[in-house]
């Protein structure tokens, strides 16, 4: 279970997105149907969710193996990522 990667065409899009461009506006400018941005976004954003669920599930990992042992305690940052 990897990480997955955002095609080209989604890494483009989710960019303006980003950017604060309009689902309409990224349409036009790529010459592509409103409802295919609208599936690249939704690909897109469950790509990246599924990218930062994983990033939190090996930080929870890697601080319960080092509390374990008693290598370092999580420090304030840490404790404020997870939130």
């Amino acid at each position: 279970m990897g990480v997955p990667e955002l095609s080209a065409v989604e890494q483009q899009i989710v960019l303006l997105v980003a950017q604060g461009r309009s689902r309409r506006a990224i349409a036009g400018e790529l010459r592509l149907s409103l409802k295919t941005v609208d599936w690249h976004v939704a690909r897109g954003r469950r790509k990246l969710e599924r990218a930062a669920t994983l990033h939190d599930r090996m930080q929870w990992e890697a601080d319960r193996i080092l509390e374990l042992f008693d290598l370092q305690e999580p420090t304030a940052v840490d404790n404020q990522r997870r939130k």
